[in-house]
């Protein structure tokens, strides 16, 4: 049985292994959960908070595609 440390110590871990391996830009794939991937969101021109427009740079963002096994 796992008690509450070490399951936090197993998610926390997989999250890390996870980061550090897009920041790479690997591309990640967990067998019956899906994959793991980053993407580039292209600057924009948009509004912010006060209203006014300014650019938006350019940001990454982490892309989960869930495997067919987890939507059923």
């Amino acid at each position: 049985k796992f008690n509450k440390n070490d399951i936090e110590y197993i998610v926390n871990s997989f999250i890390k292994i996870i980061s550090e391996e897009i920041k790479k830009g690997c591309k990640i794939k967990v067998e019956g959960l899906g994959t793991f991937s980053s993407y580039i969101r292209r600057s924009y021109i948009g509004k912010n908070t006060n209203g006014n427009i300014e650019k938006i740079k350019d940001s990454t963002y982490i892309n989960f595609k869930p495997s067919r096994k987890l939507k059923l």
